[in-house]
């Protein structure tokens, strides 16, 4: 049997068999079914981009290096190629502080966690020049997307190791309820990627720093969970902050997942497995990267194995499959397409 056969056939059956308790998530190595290969280059002149998306393959959607210059947050026509819209970082009501960006079916979400005030644009909206207007929240999480109804969900950052739930719904206001804490704050160790389906039917949860995918239903019930097996081990301590004990990485920073991108039909995922440490070294644990590919009821389709030593800091998978890599650069965005 060949080698796309076995990745085909062991990958499937081991998402499907794992338990629902969230502390006996199976392990799944990942086998790689195809090998890629890099092909034609696009640069967009956008400077100290930190992470960005593209939305139906015509906008350029980016979040910029706070210490790197006055622009925060980019929407760059990749068609004309033109700057649409942007933020600075400032302090009055027109500028931003932070800039956590997060993109859904219901649009993109720019969350400036520092003020404590959220604003969504539609995706009918984010294409056009005009003022964005922010409405103060009291979600805490850096980790929030916009779903369906006018709500936010956001990732718990109570809920380490299941010591709480995963995702909290806002009301229509963007208030969350009160945070839980059970003994120590969480908010530095408990992070990732939500991704709804536009139906609302379905999401995932993809850990950014334990290699764990977990899937919901519409009421946010575990149905799957599954950690790569290759993944990075965190390693933890404490410290007083106050009348709270801090929980922190130890070490080092371990990094699993490092972005996502999803559609009507699927959801990617970009696997490059490293540690990174205060100094700023970065130790890969794999040769290079590998894309995830699954389907909105947790089966693994297609996983791809990129060329030795690329590790791309974004993705993008058109309708019709074709795969192109981001990498973001200190003078530009790097578009590179594999197949």
């Amino acid at each position: 049997m060949d080698r796309k056969l076995i990745a085909f056939f062991v990958i499937p059956f081991a998402l499907f068999s794992c338990s629902p308790a969230r502390e006996e998530a199976e392990s799944v190595l990942l086998v790689t079914s195809e090998r890629v290969a890099a092909a034609d280059s696009v640069f967009y002149p956008l400077a100290n981009v930190q992470n960005c998306y593209i939305l139906g393959d015509t906008l350029l959607v980016a979040r910029h290096l706070s210490d790197a210059g006055t622009r925060a947050f980019s929407v760059y026509d990749i068609r004309t190629r033109e700057l649409v819209r942007s933020l600075d970082y400032g302090a009055d009501d027109a500028a931003v502080l932070s800039v956590a960006l997060t993109v859904s079916p219901e649009g993109v979400l720019i969350h400036d966690f520092v003020k404590e005030r959220m604003a969504l644009l539609s995706p009918e909206a984010v294409g056009r020049p005009g003022p964005v207007e922010f409405r103060p929240t009291n979600i805490s999480s850096q980790q929030s997307v916009a779903v369906s109804g006018g709500r936010i969900m956001y990732l718990n950052p109570a809920s380490f190791e299941g010591e709480a739930e995963r995702l909290l719904l806002s009301d229509e206001q963007y208030q969350g309820p009160p945070e839980k804490r059970r003994g120590y704050d969480n908010f530095d160790v408990v992070m990732g990627y939500i991704l709804p389906a536009k139906d609302g039917s379905r999401t995932y949860f993809v850990s950014r720093n334990t290699g764990e995918i977990e899937l919901y239903d519409a009421e946010q019930k575990l149905l799957k969970q599954v950690r790569m097996a290759n993944a990075p081990t965190p390693e933890y301590s404490f410290f007083q902050a106050g009348d709270v004990k801090q929980r922190v990485f130890r070490n080092y920073i371990p990094y699993s997942f490092v972005s996502v991108f999803s559609d009507d039909s699927r959801v990617s995922l970009l696997f490059d497995p490293h540690y990174f440490t205060a100094n700023g070294d970065r130790t890969y644990l794999e040769p290079s990267a590998s894309l995830l590919i699954l389907d909105w009821q947790g089966t693994i389709v297609k996983s791809l194995s990129l060329p030795a030593g690329m590790h791309p800091d974004g993705c993008y998978v058109s309708p019709d499959g074709k795969v192109d890599l981001l990498f973001c650069e200190a003078d530009c965005v790097r578009r590179v397409a594999v197949r």
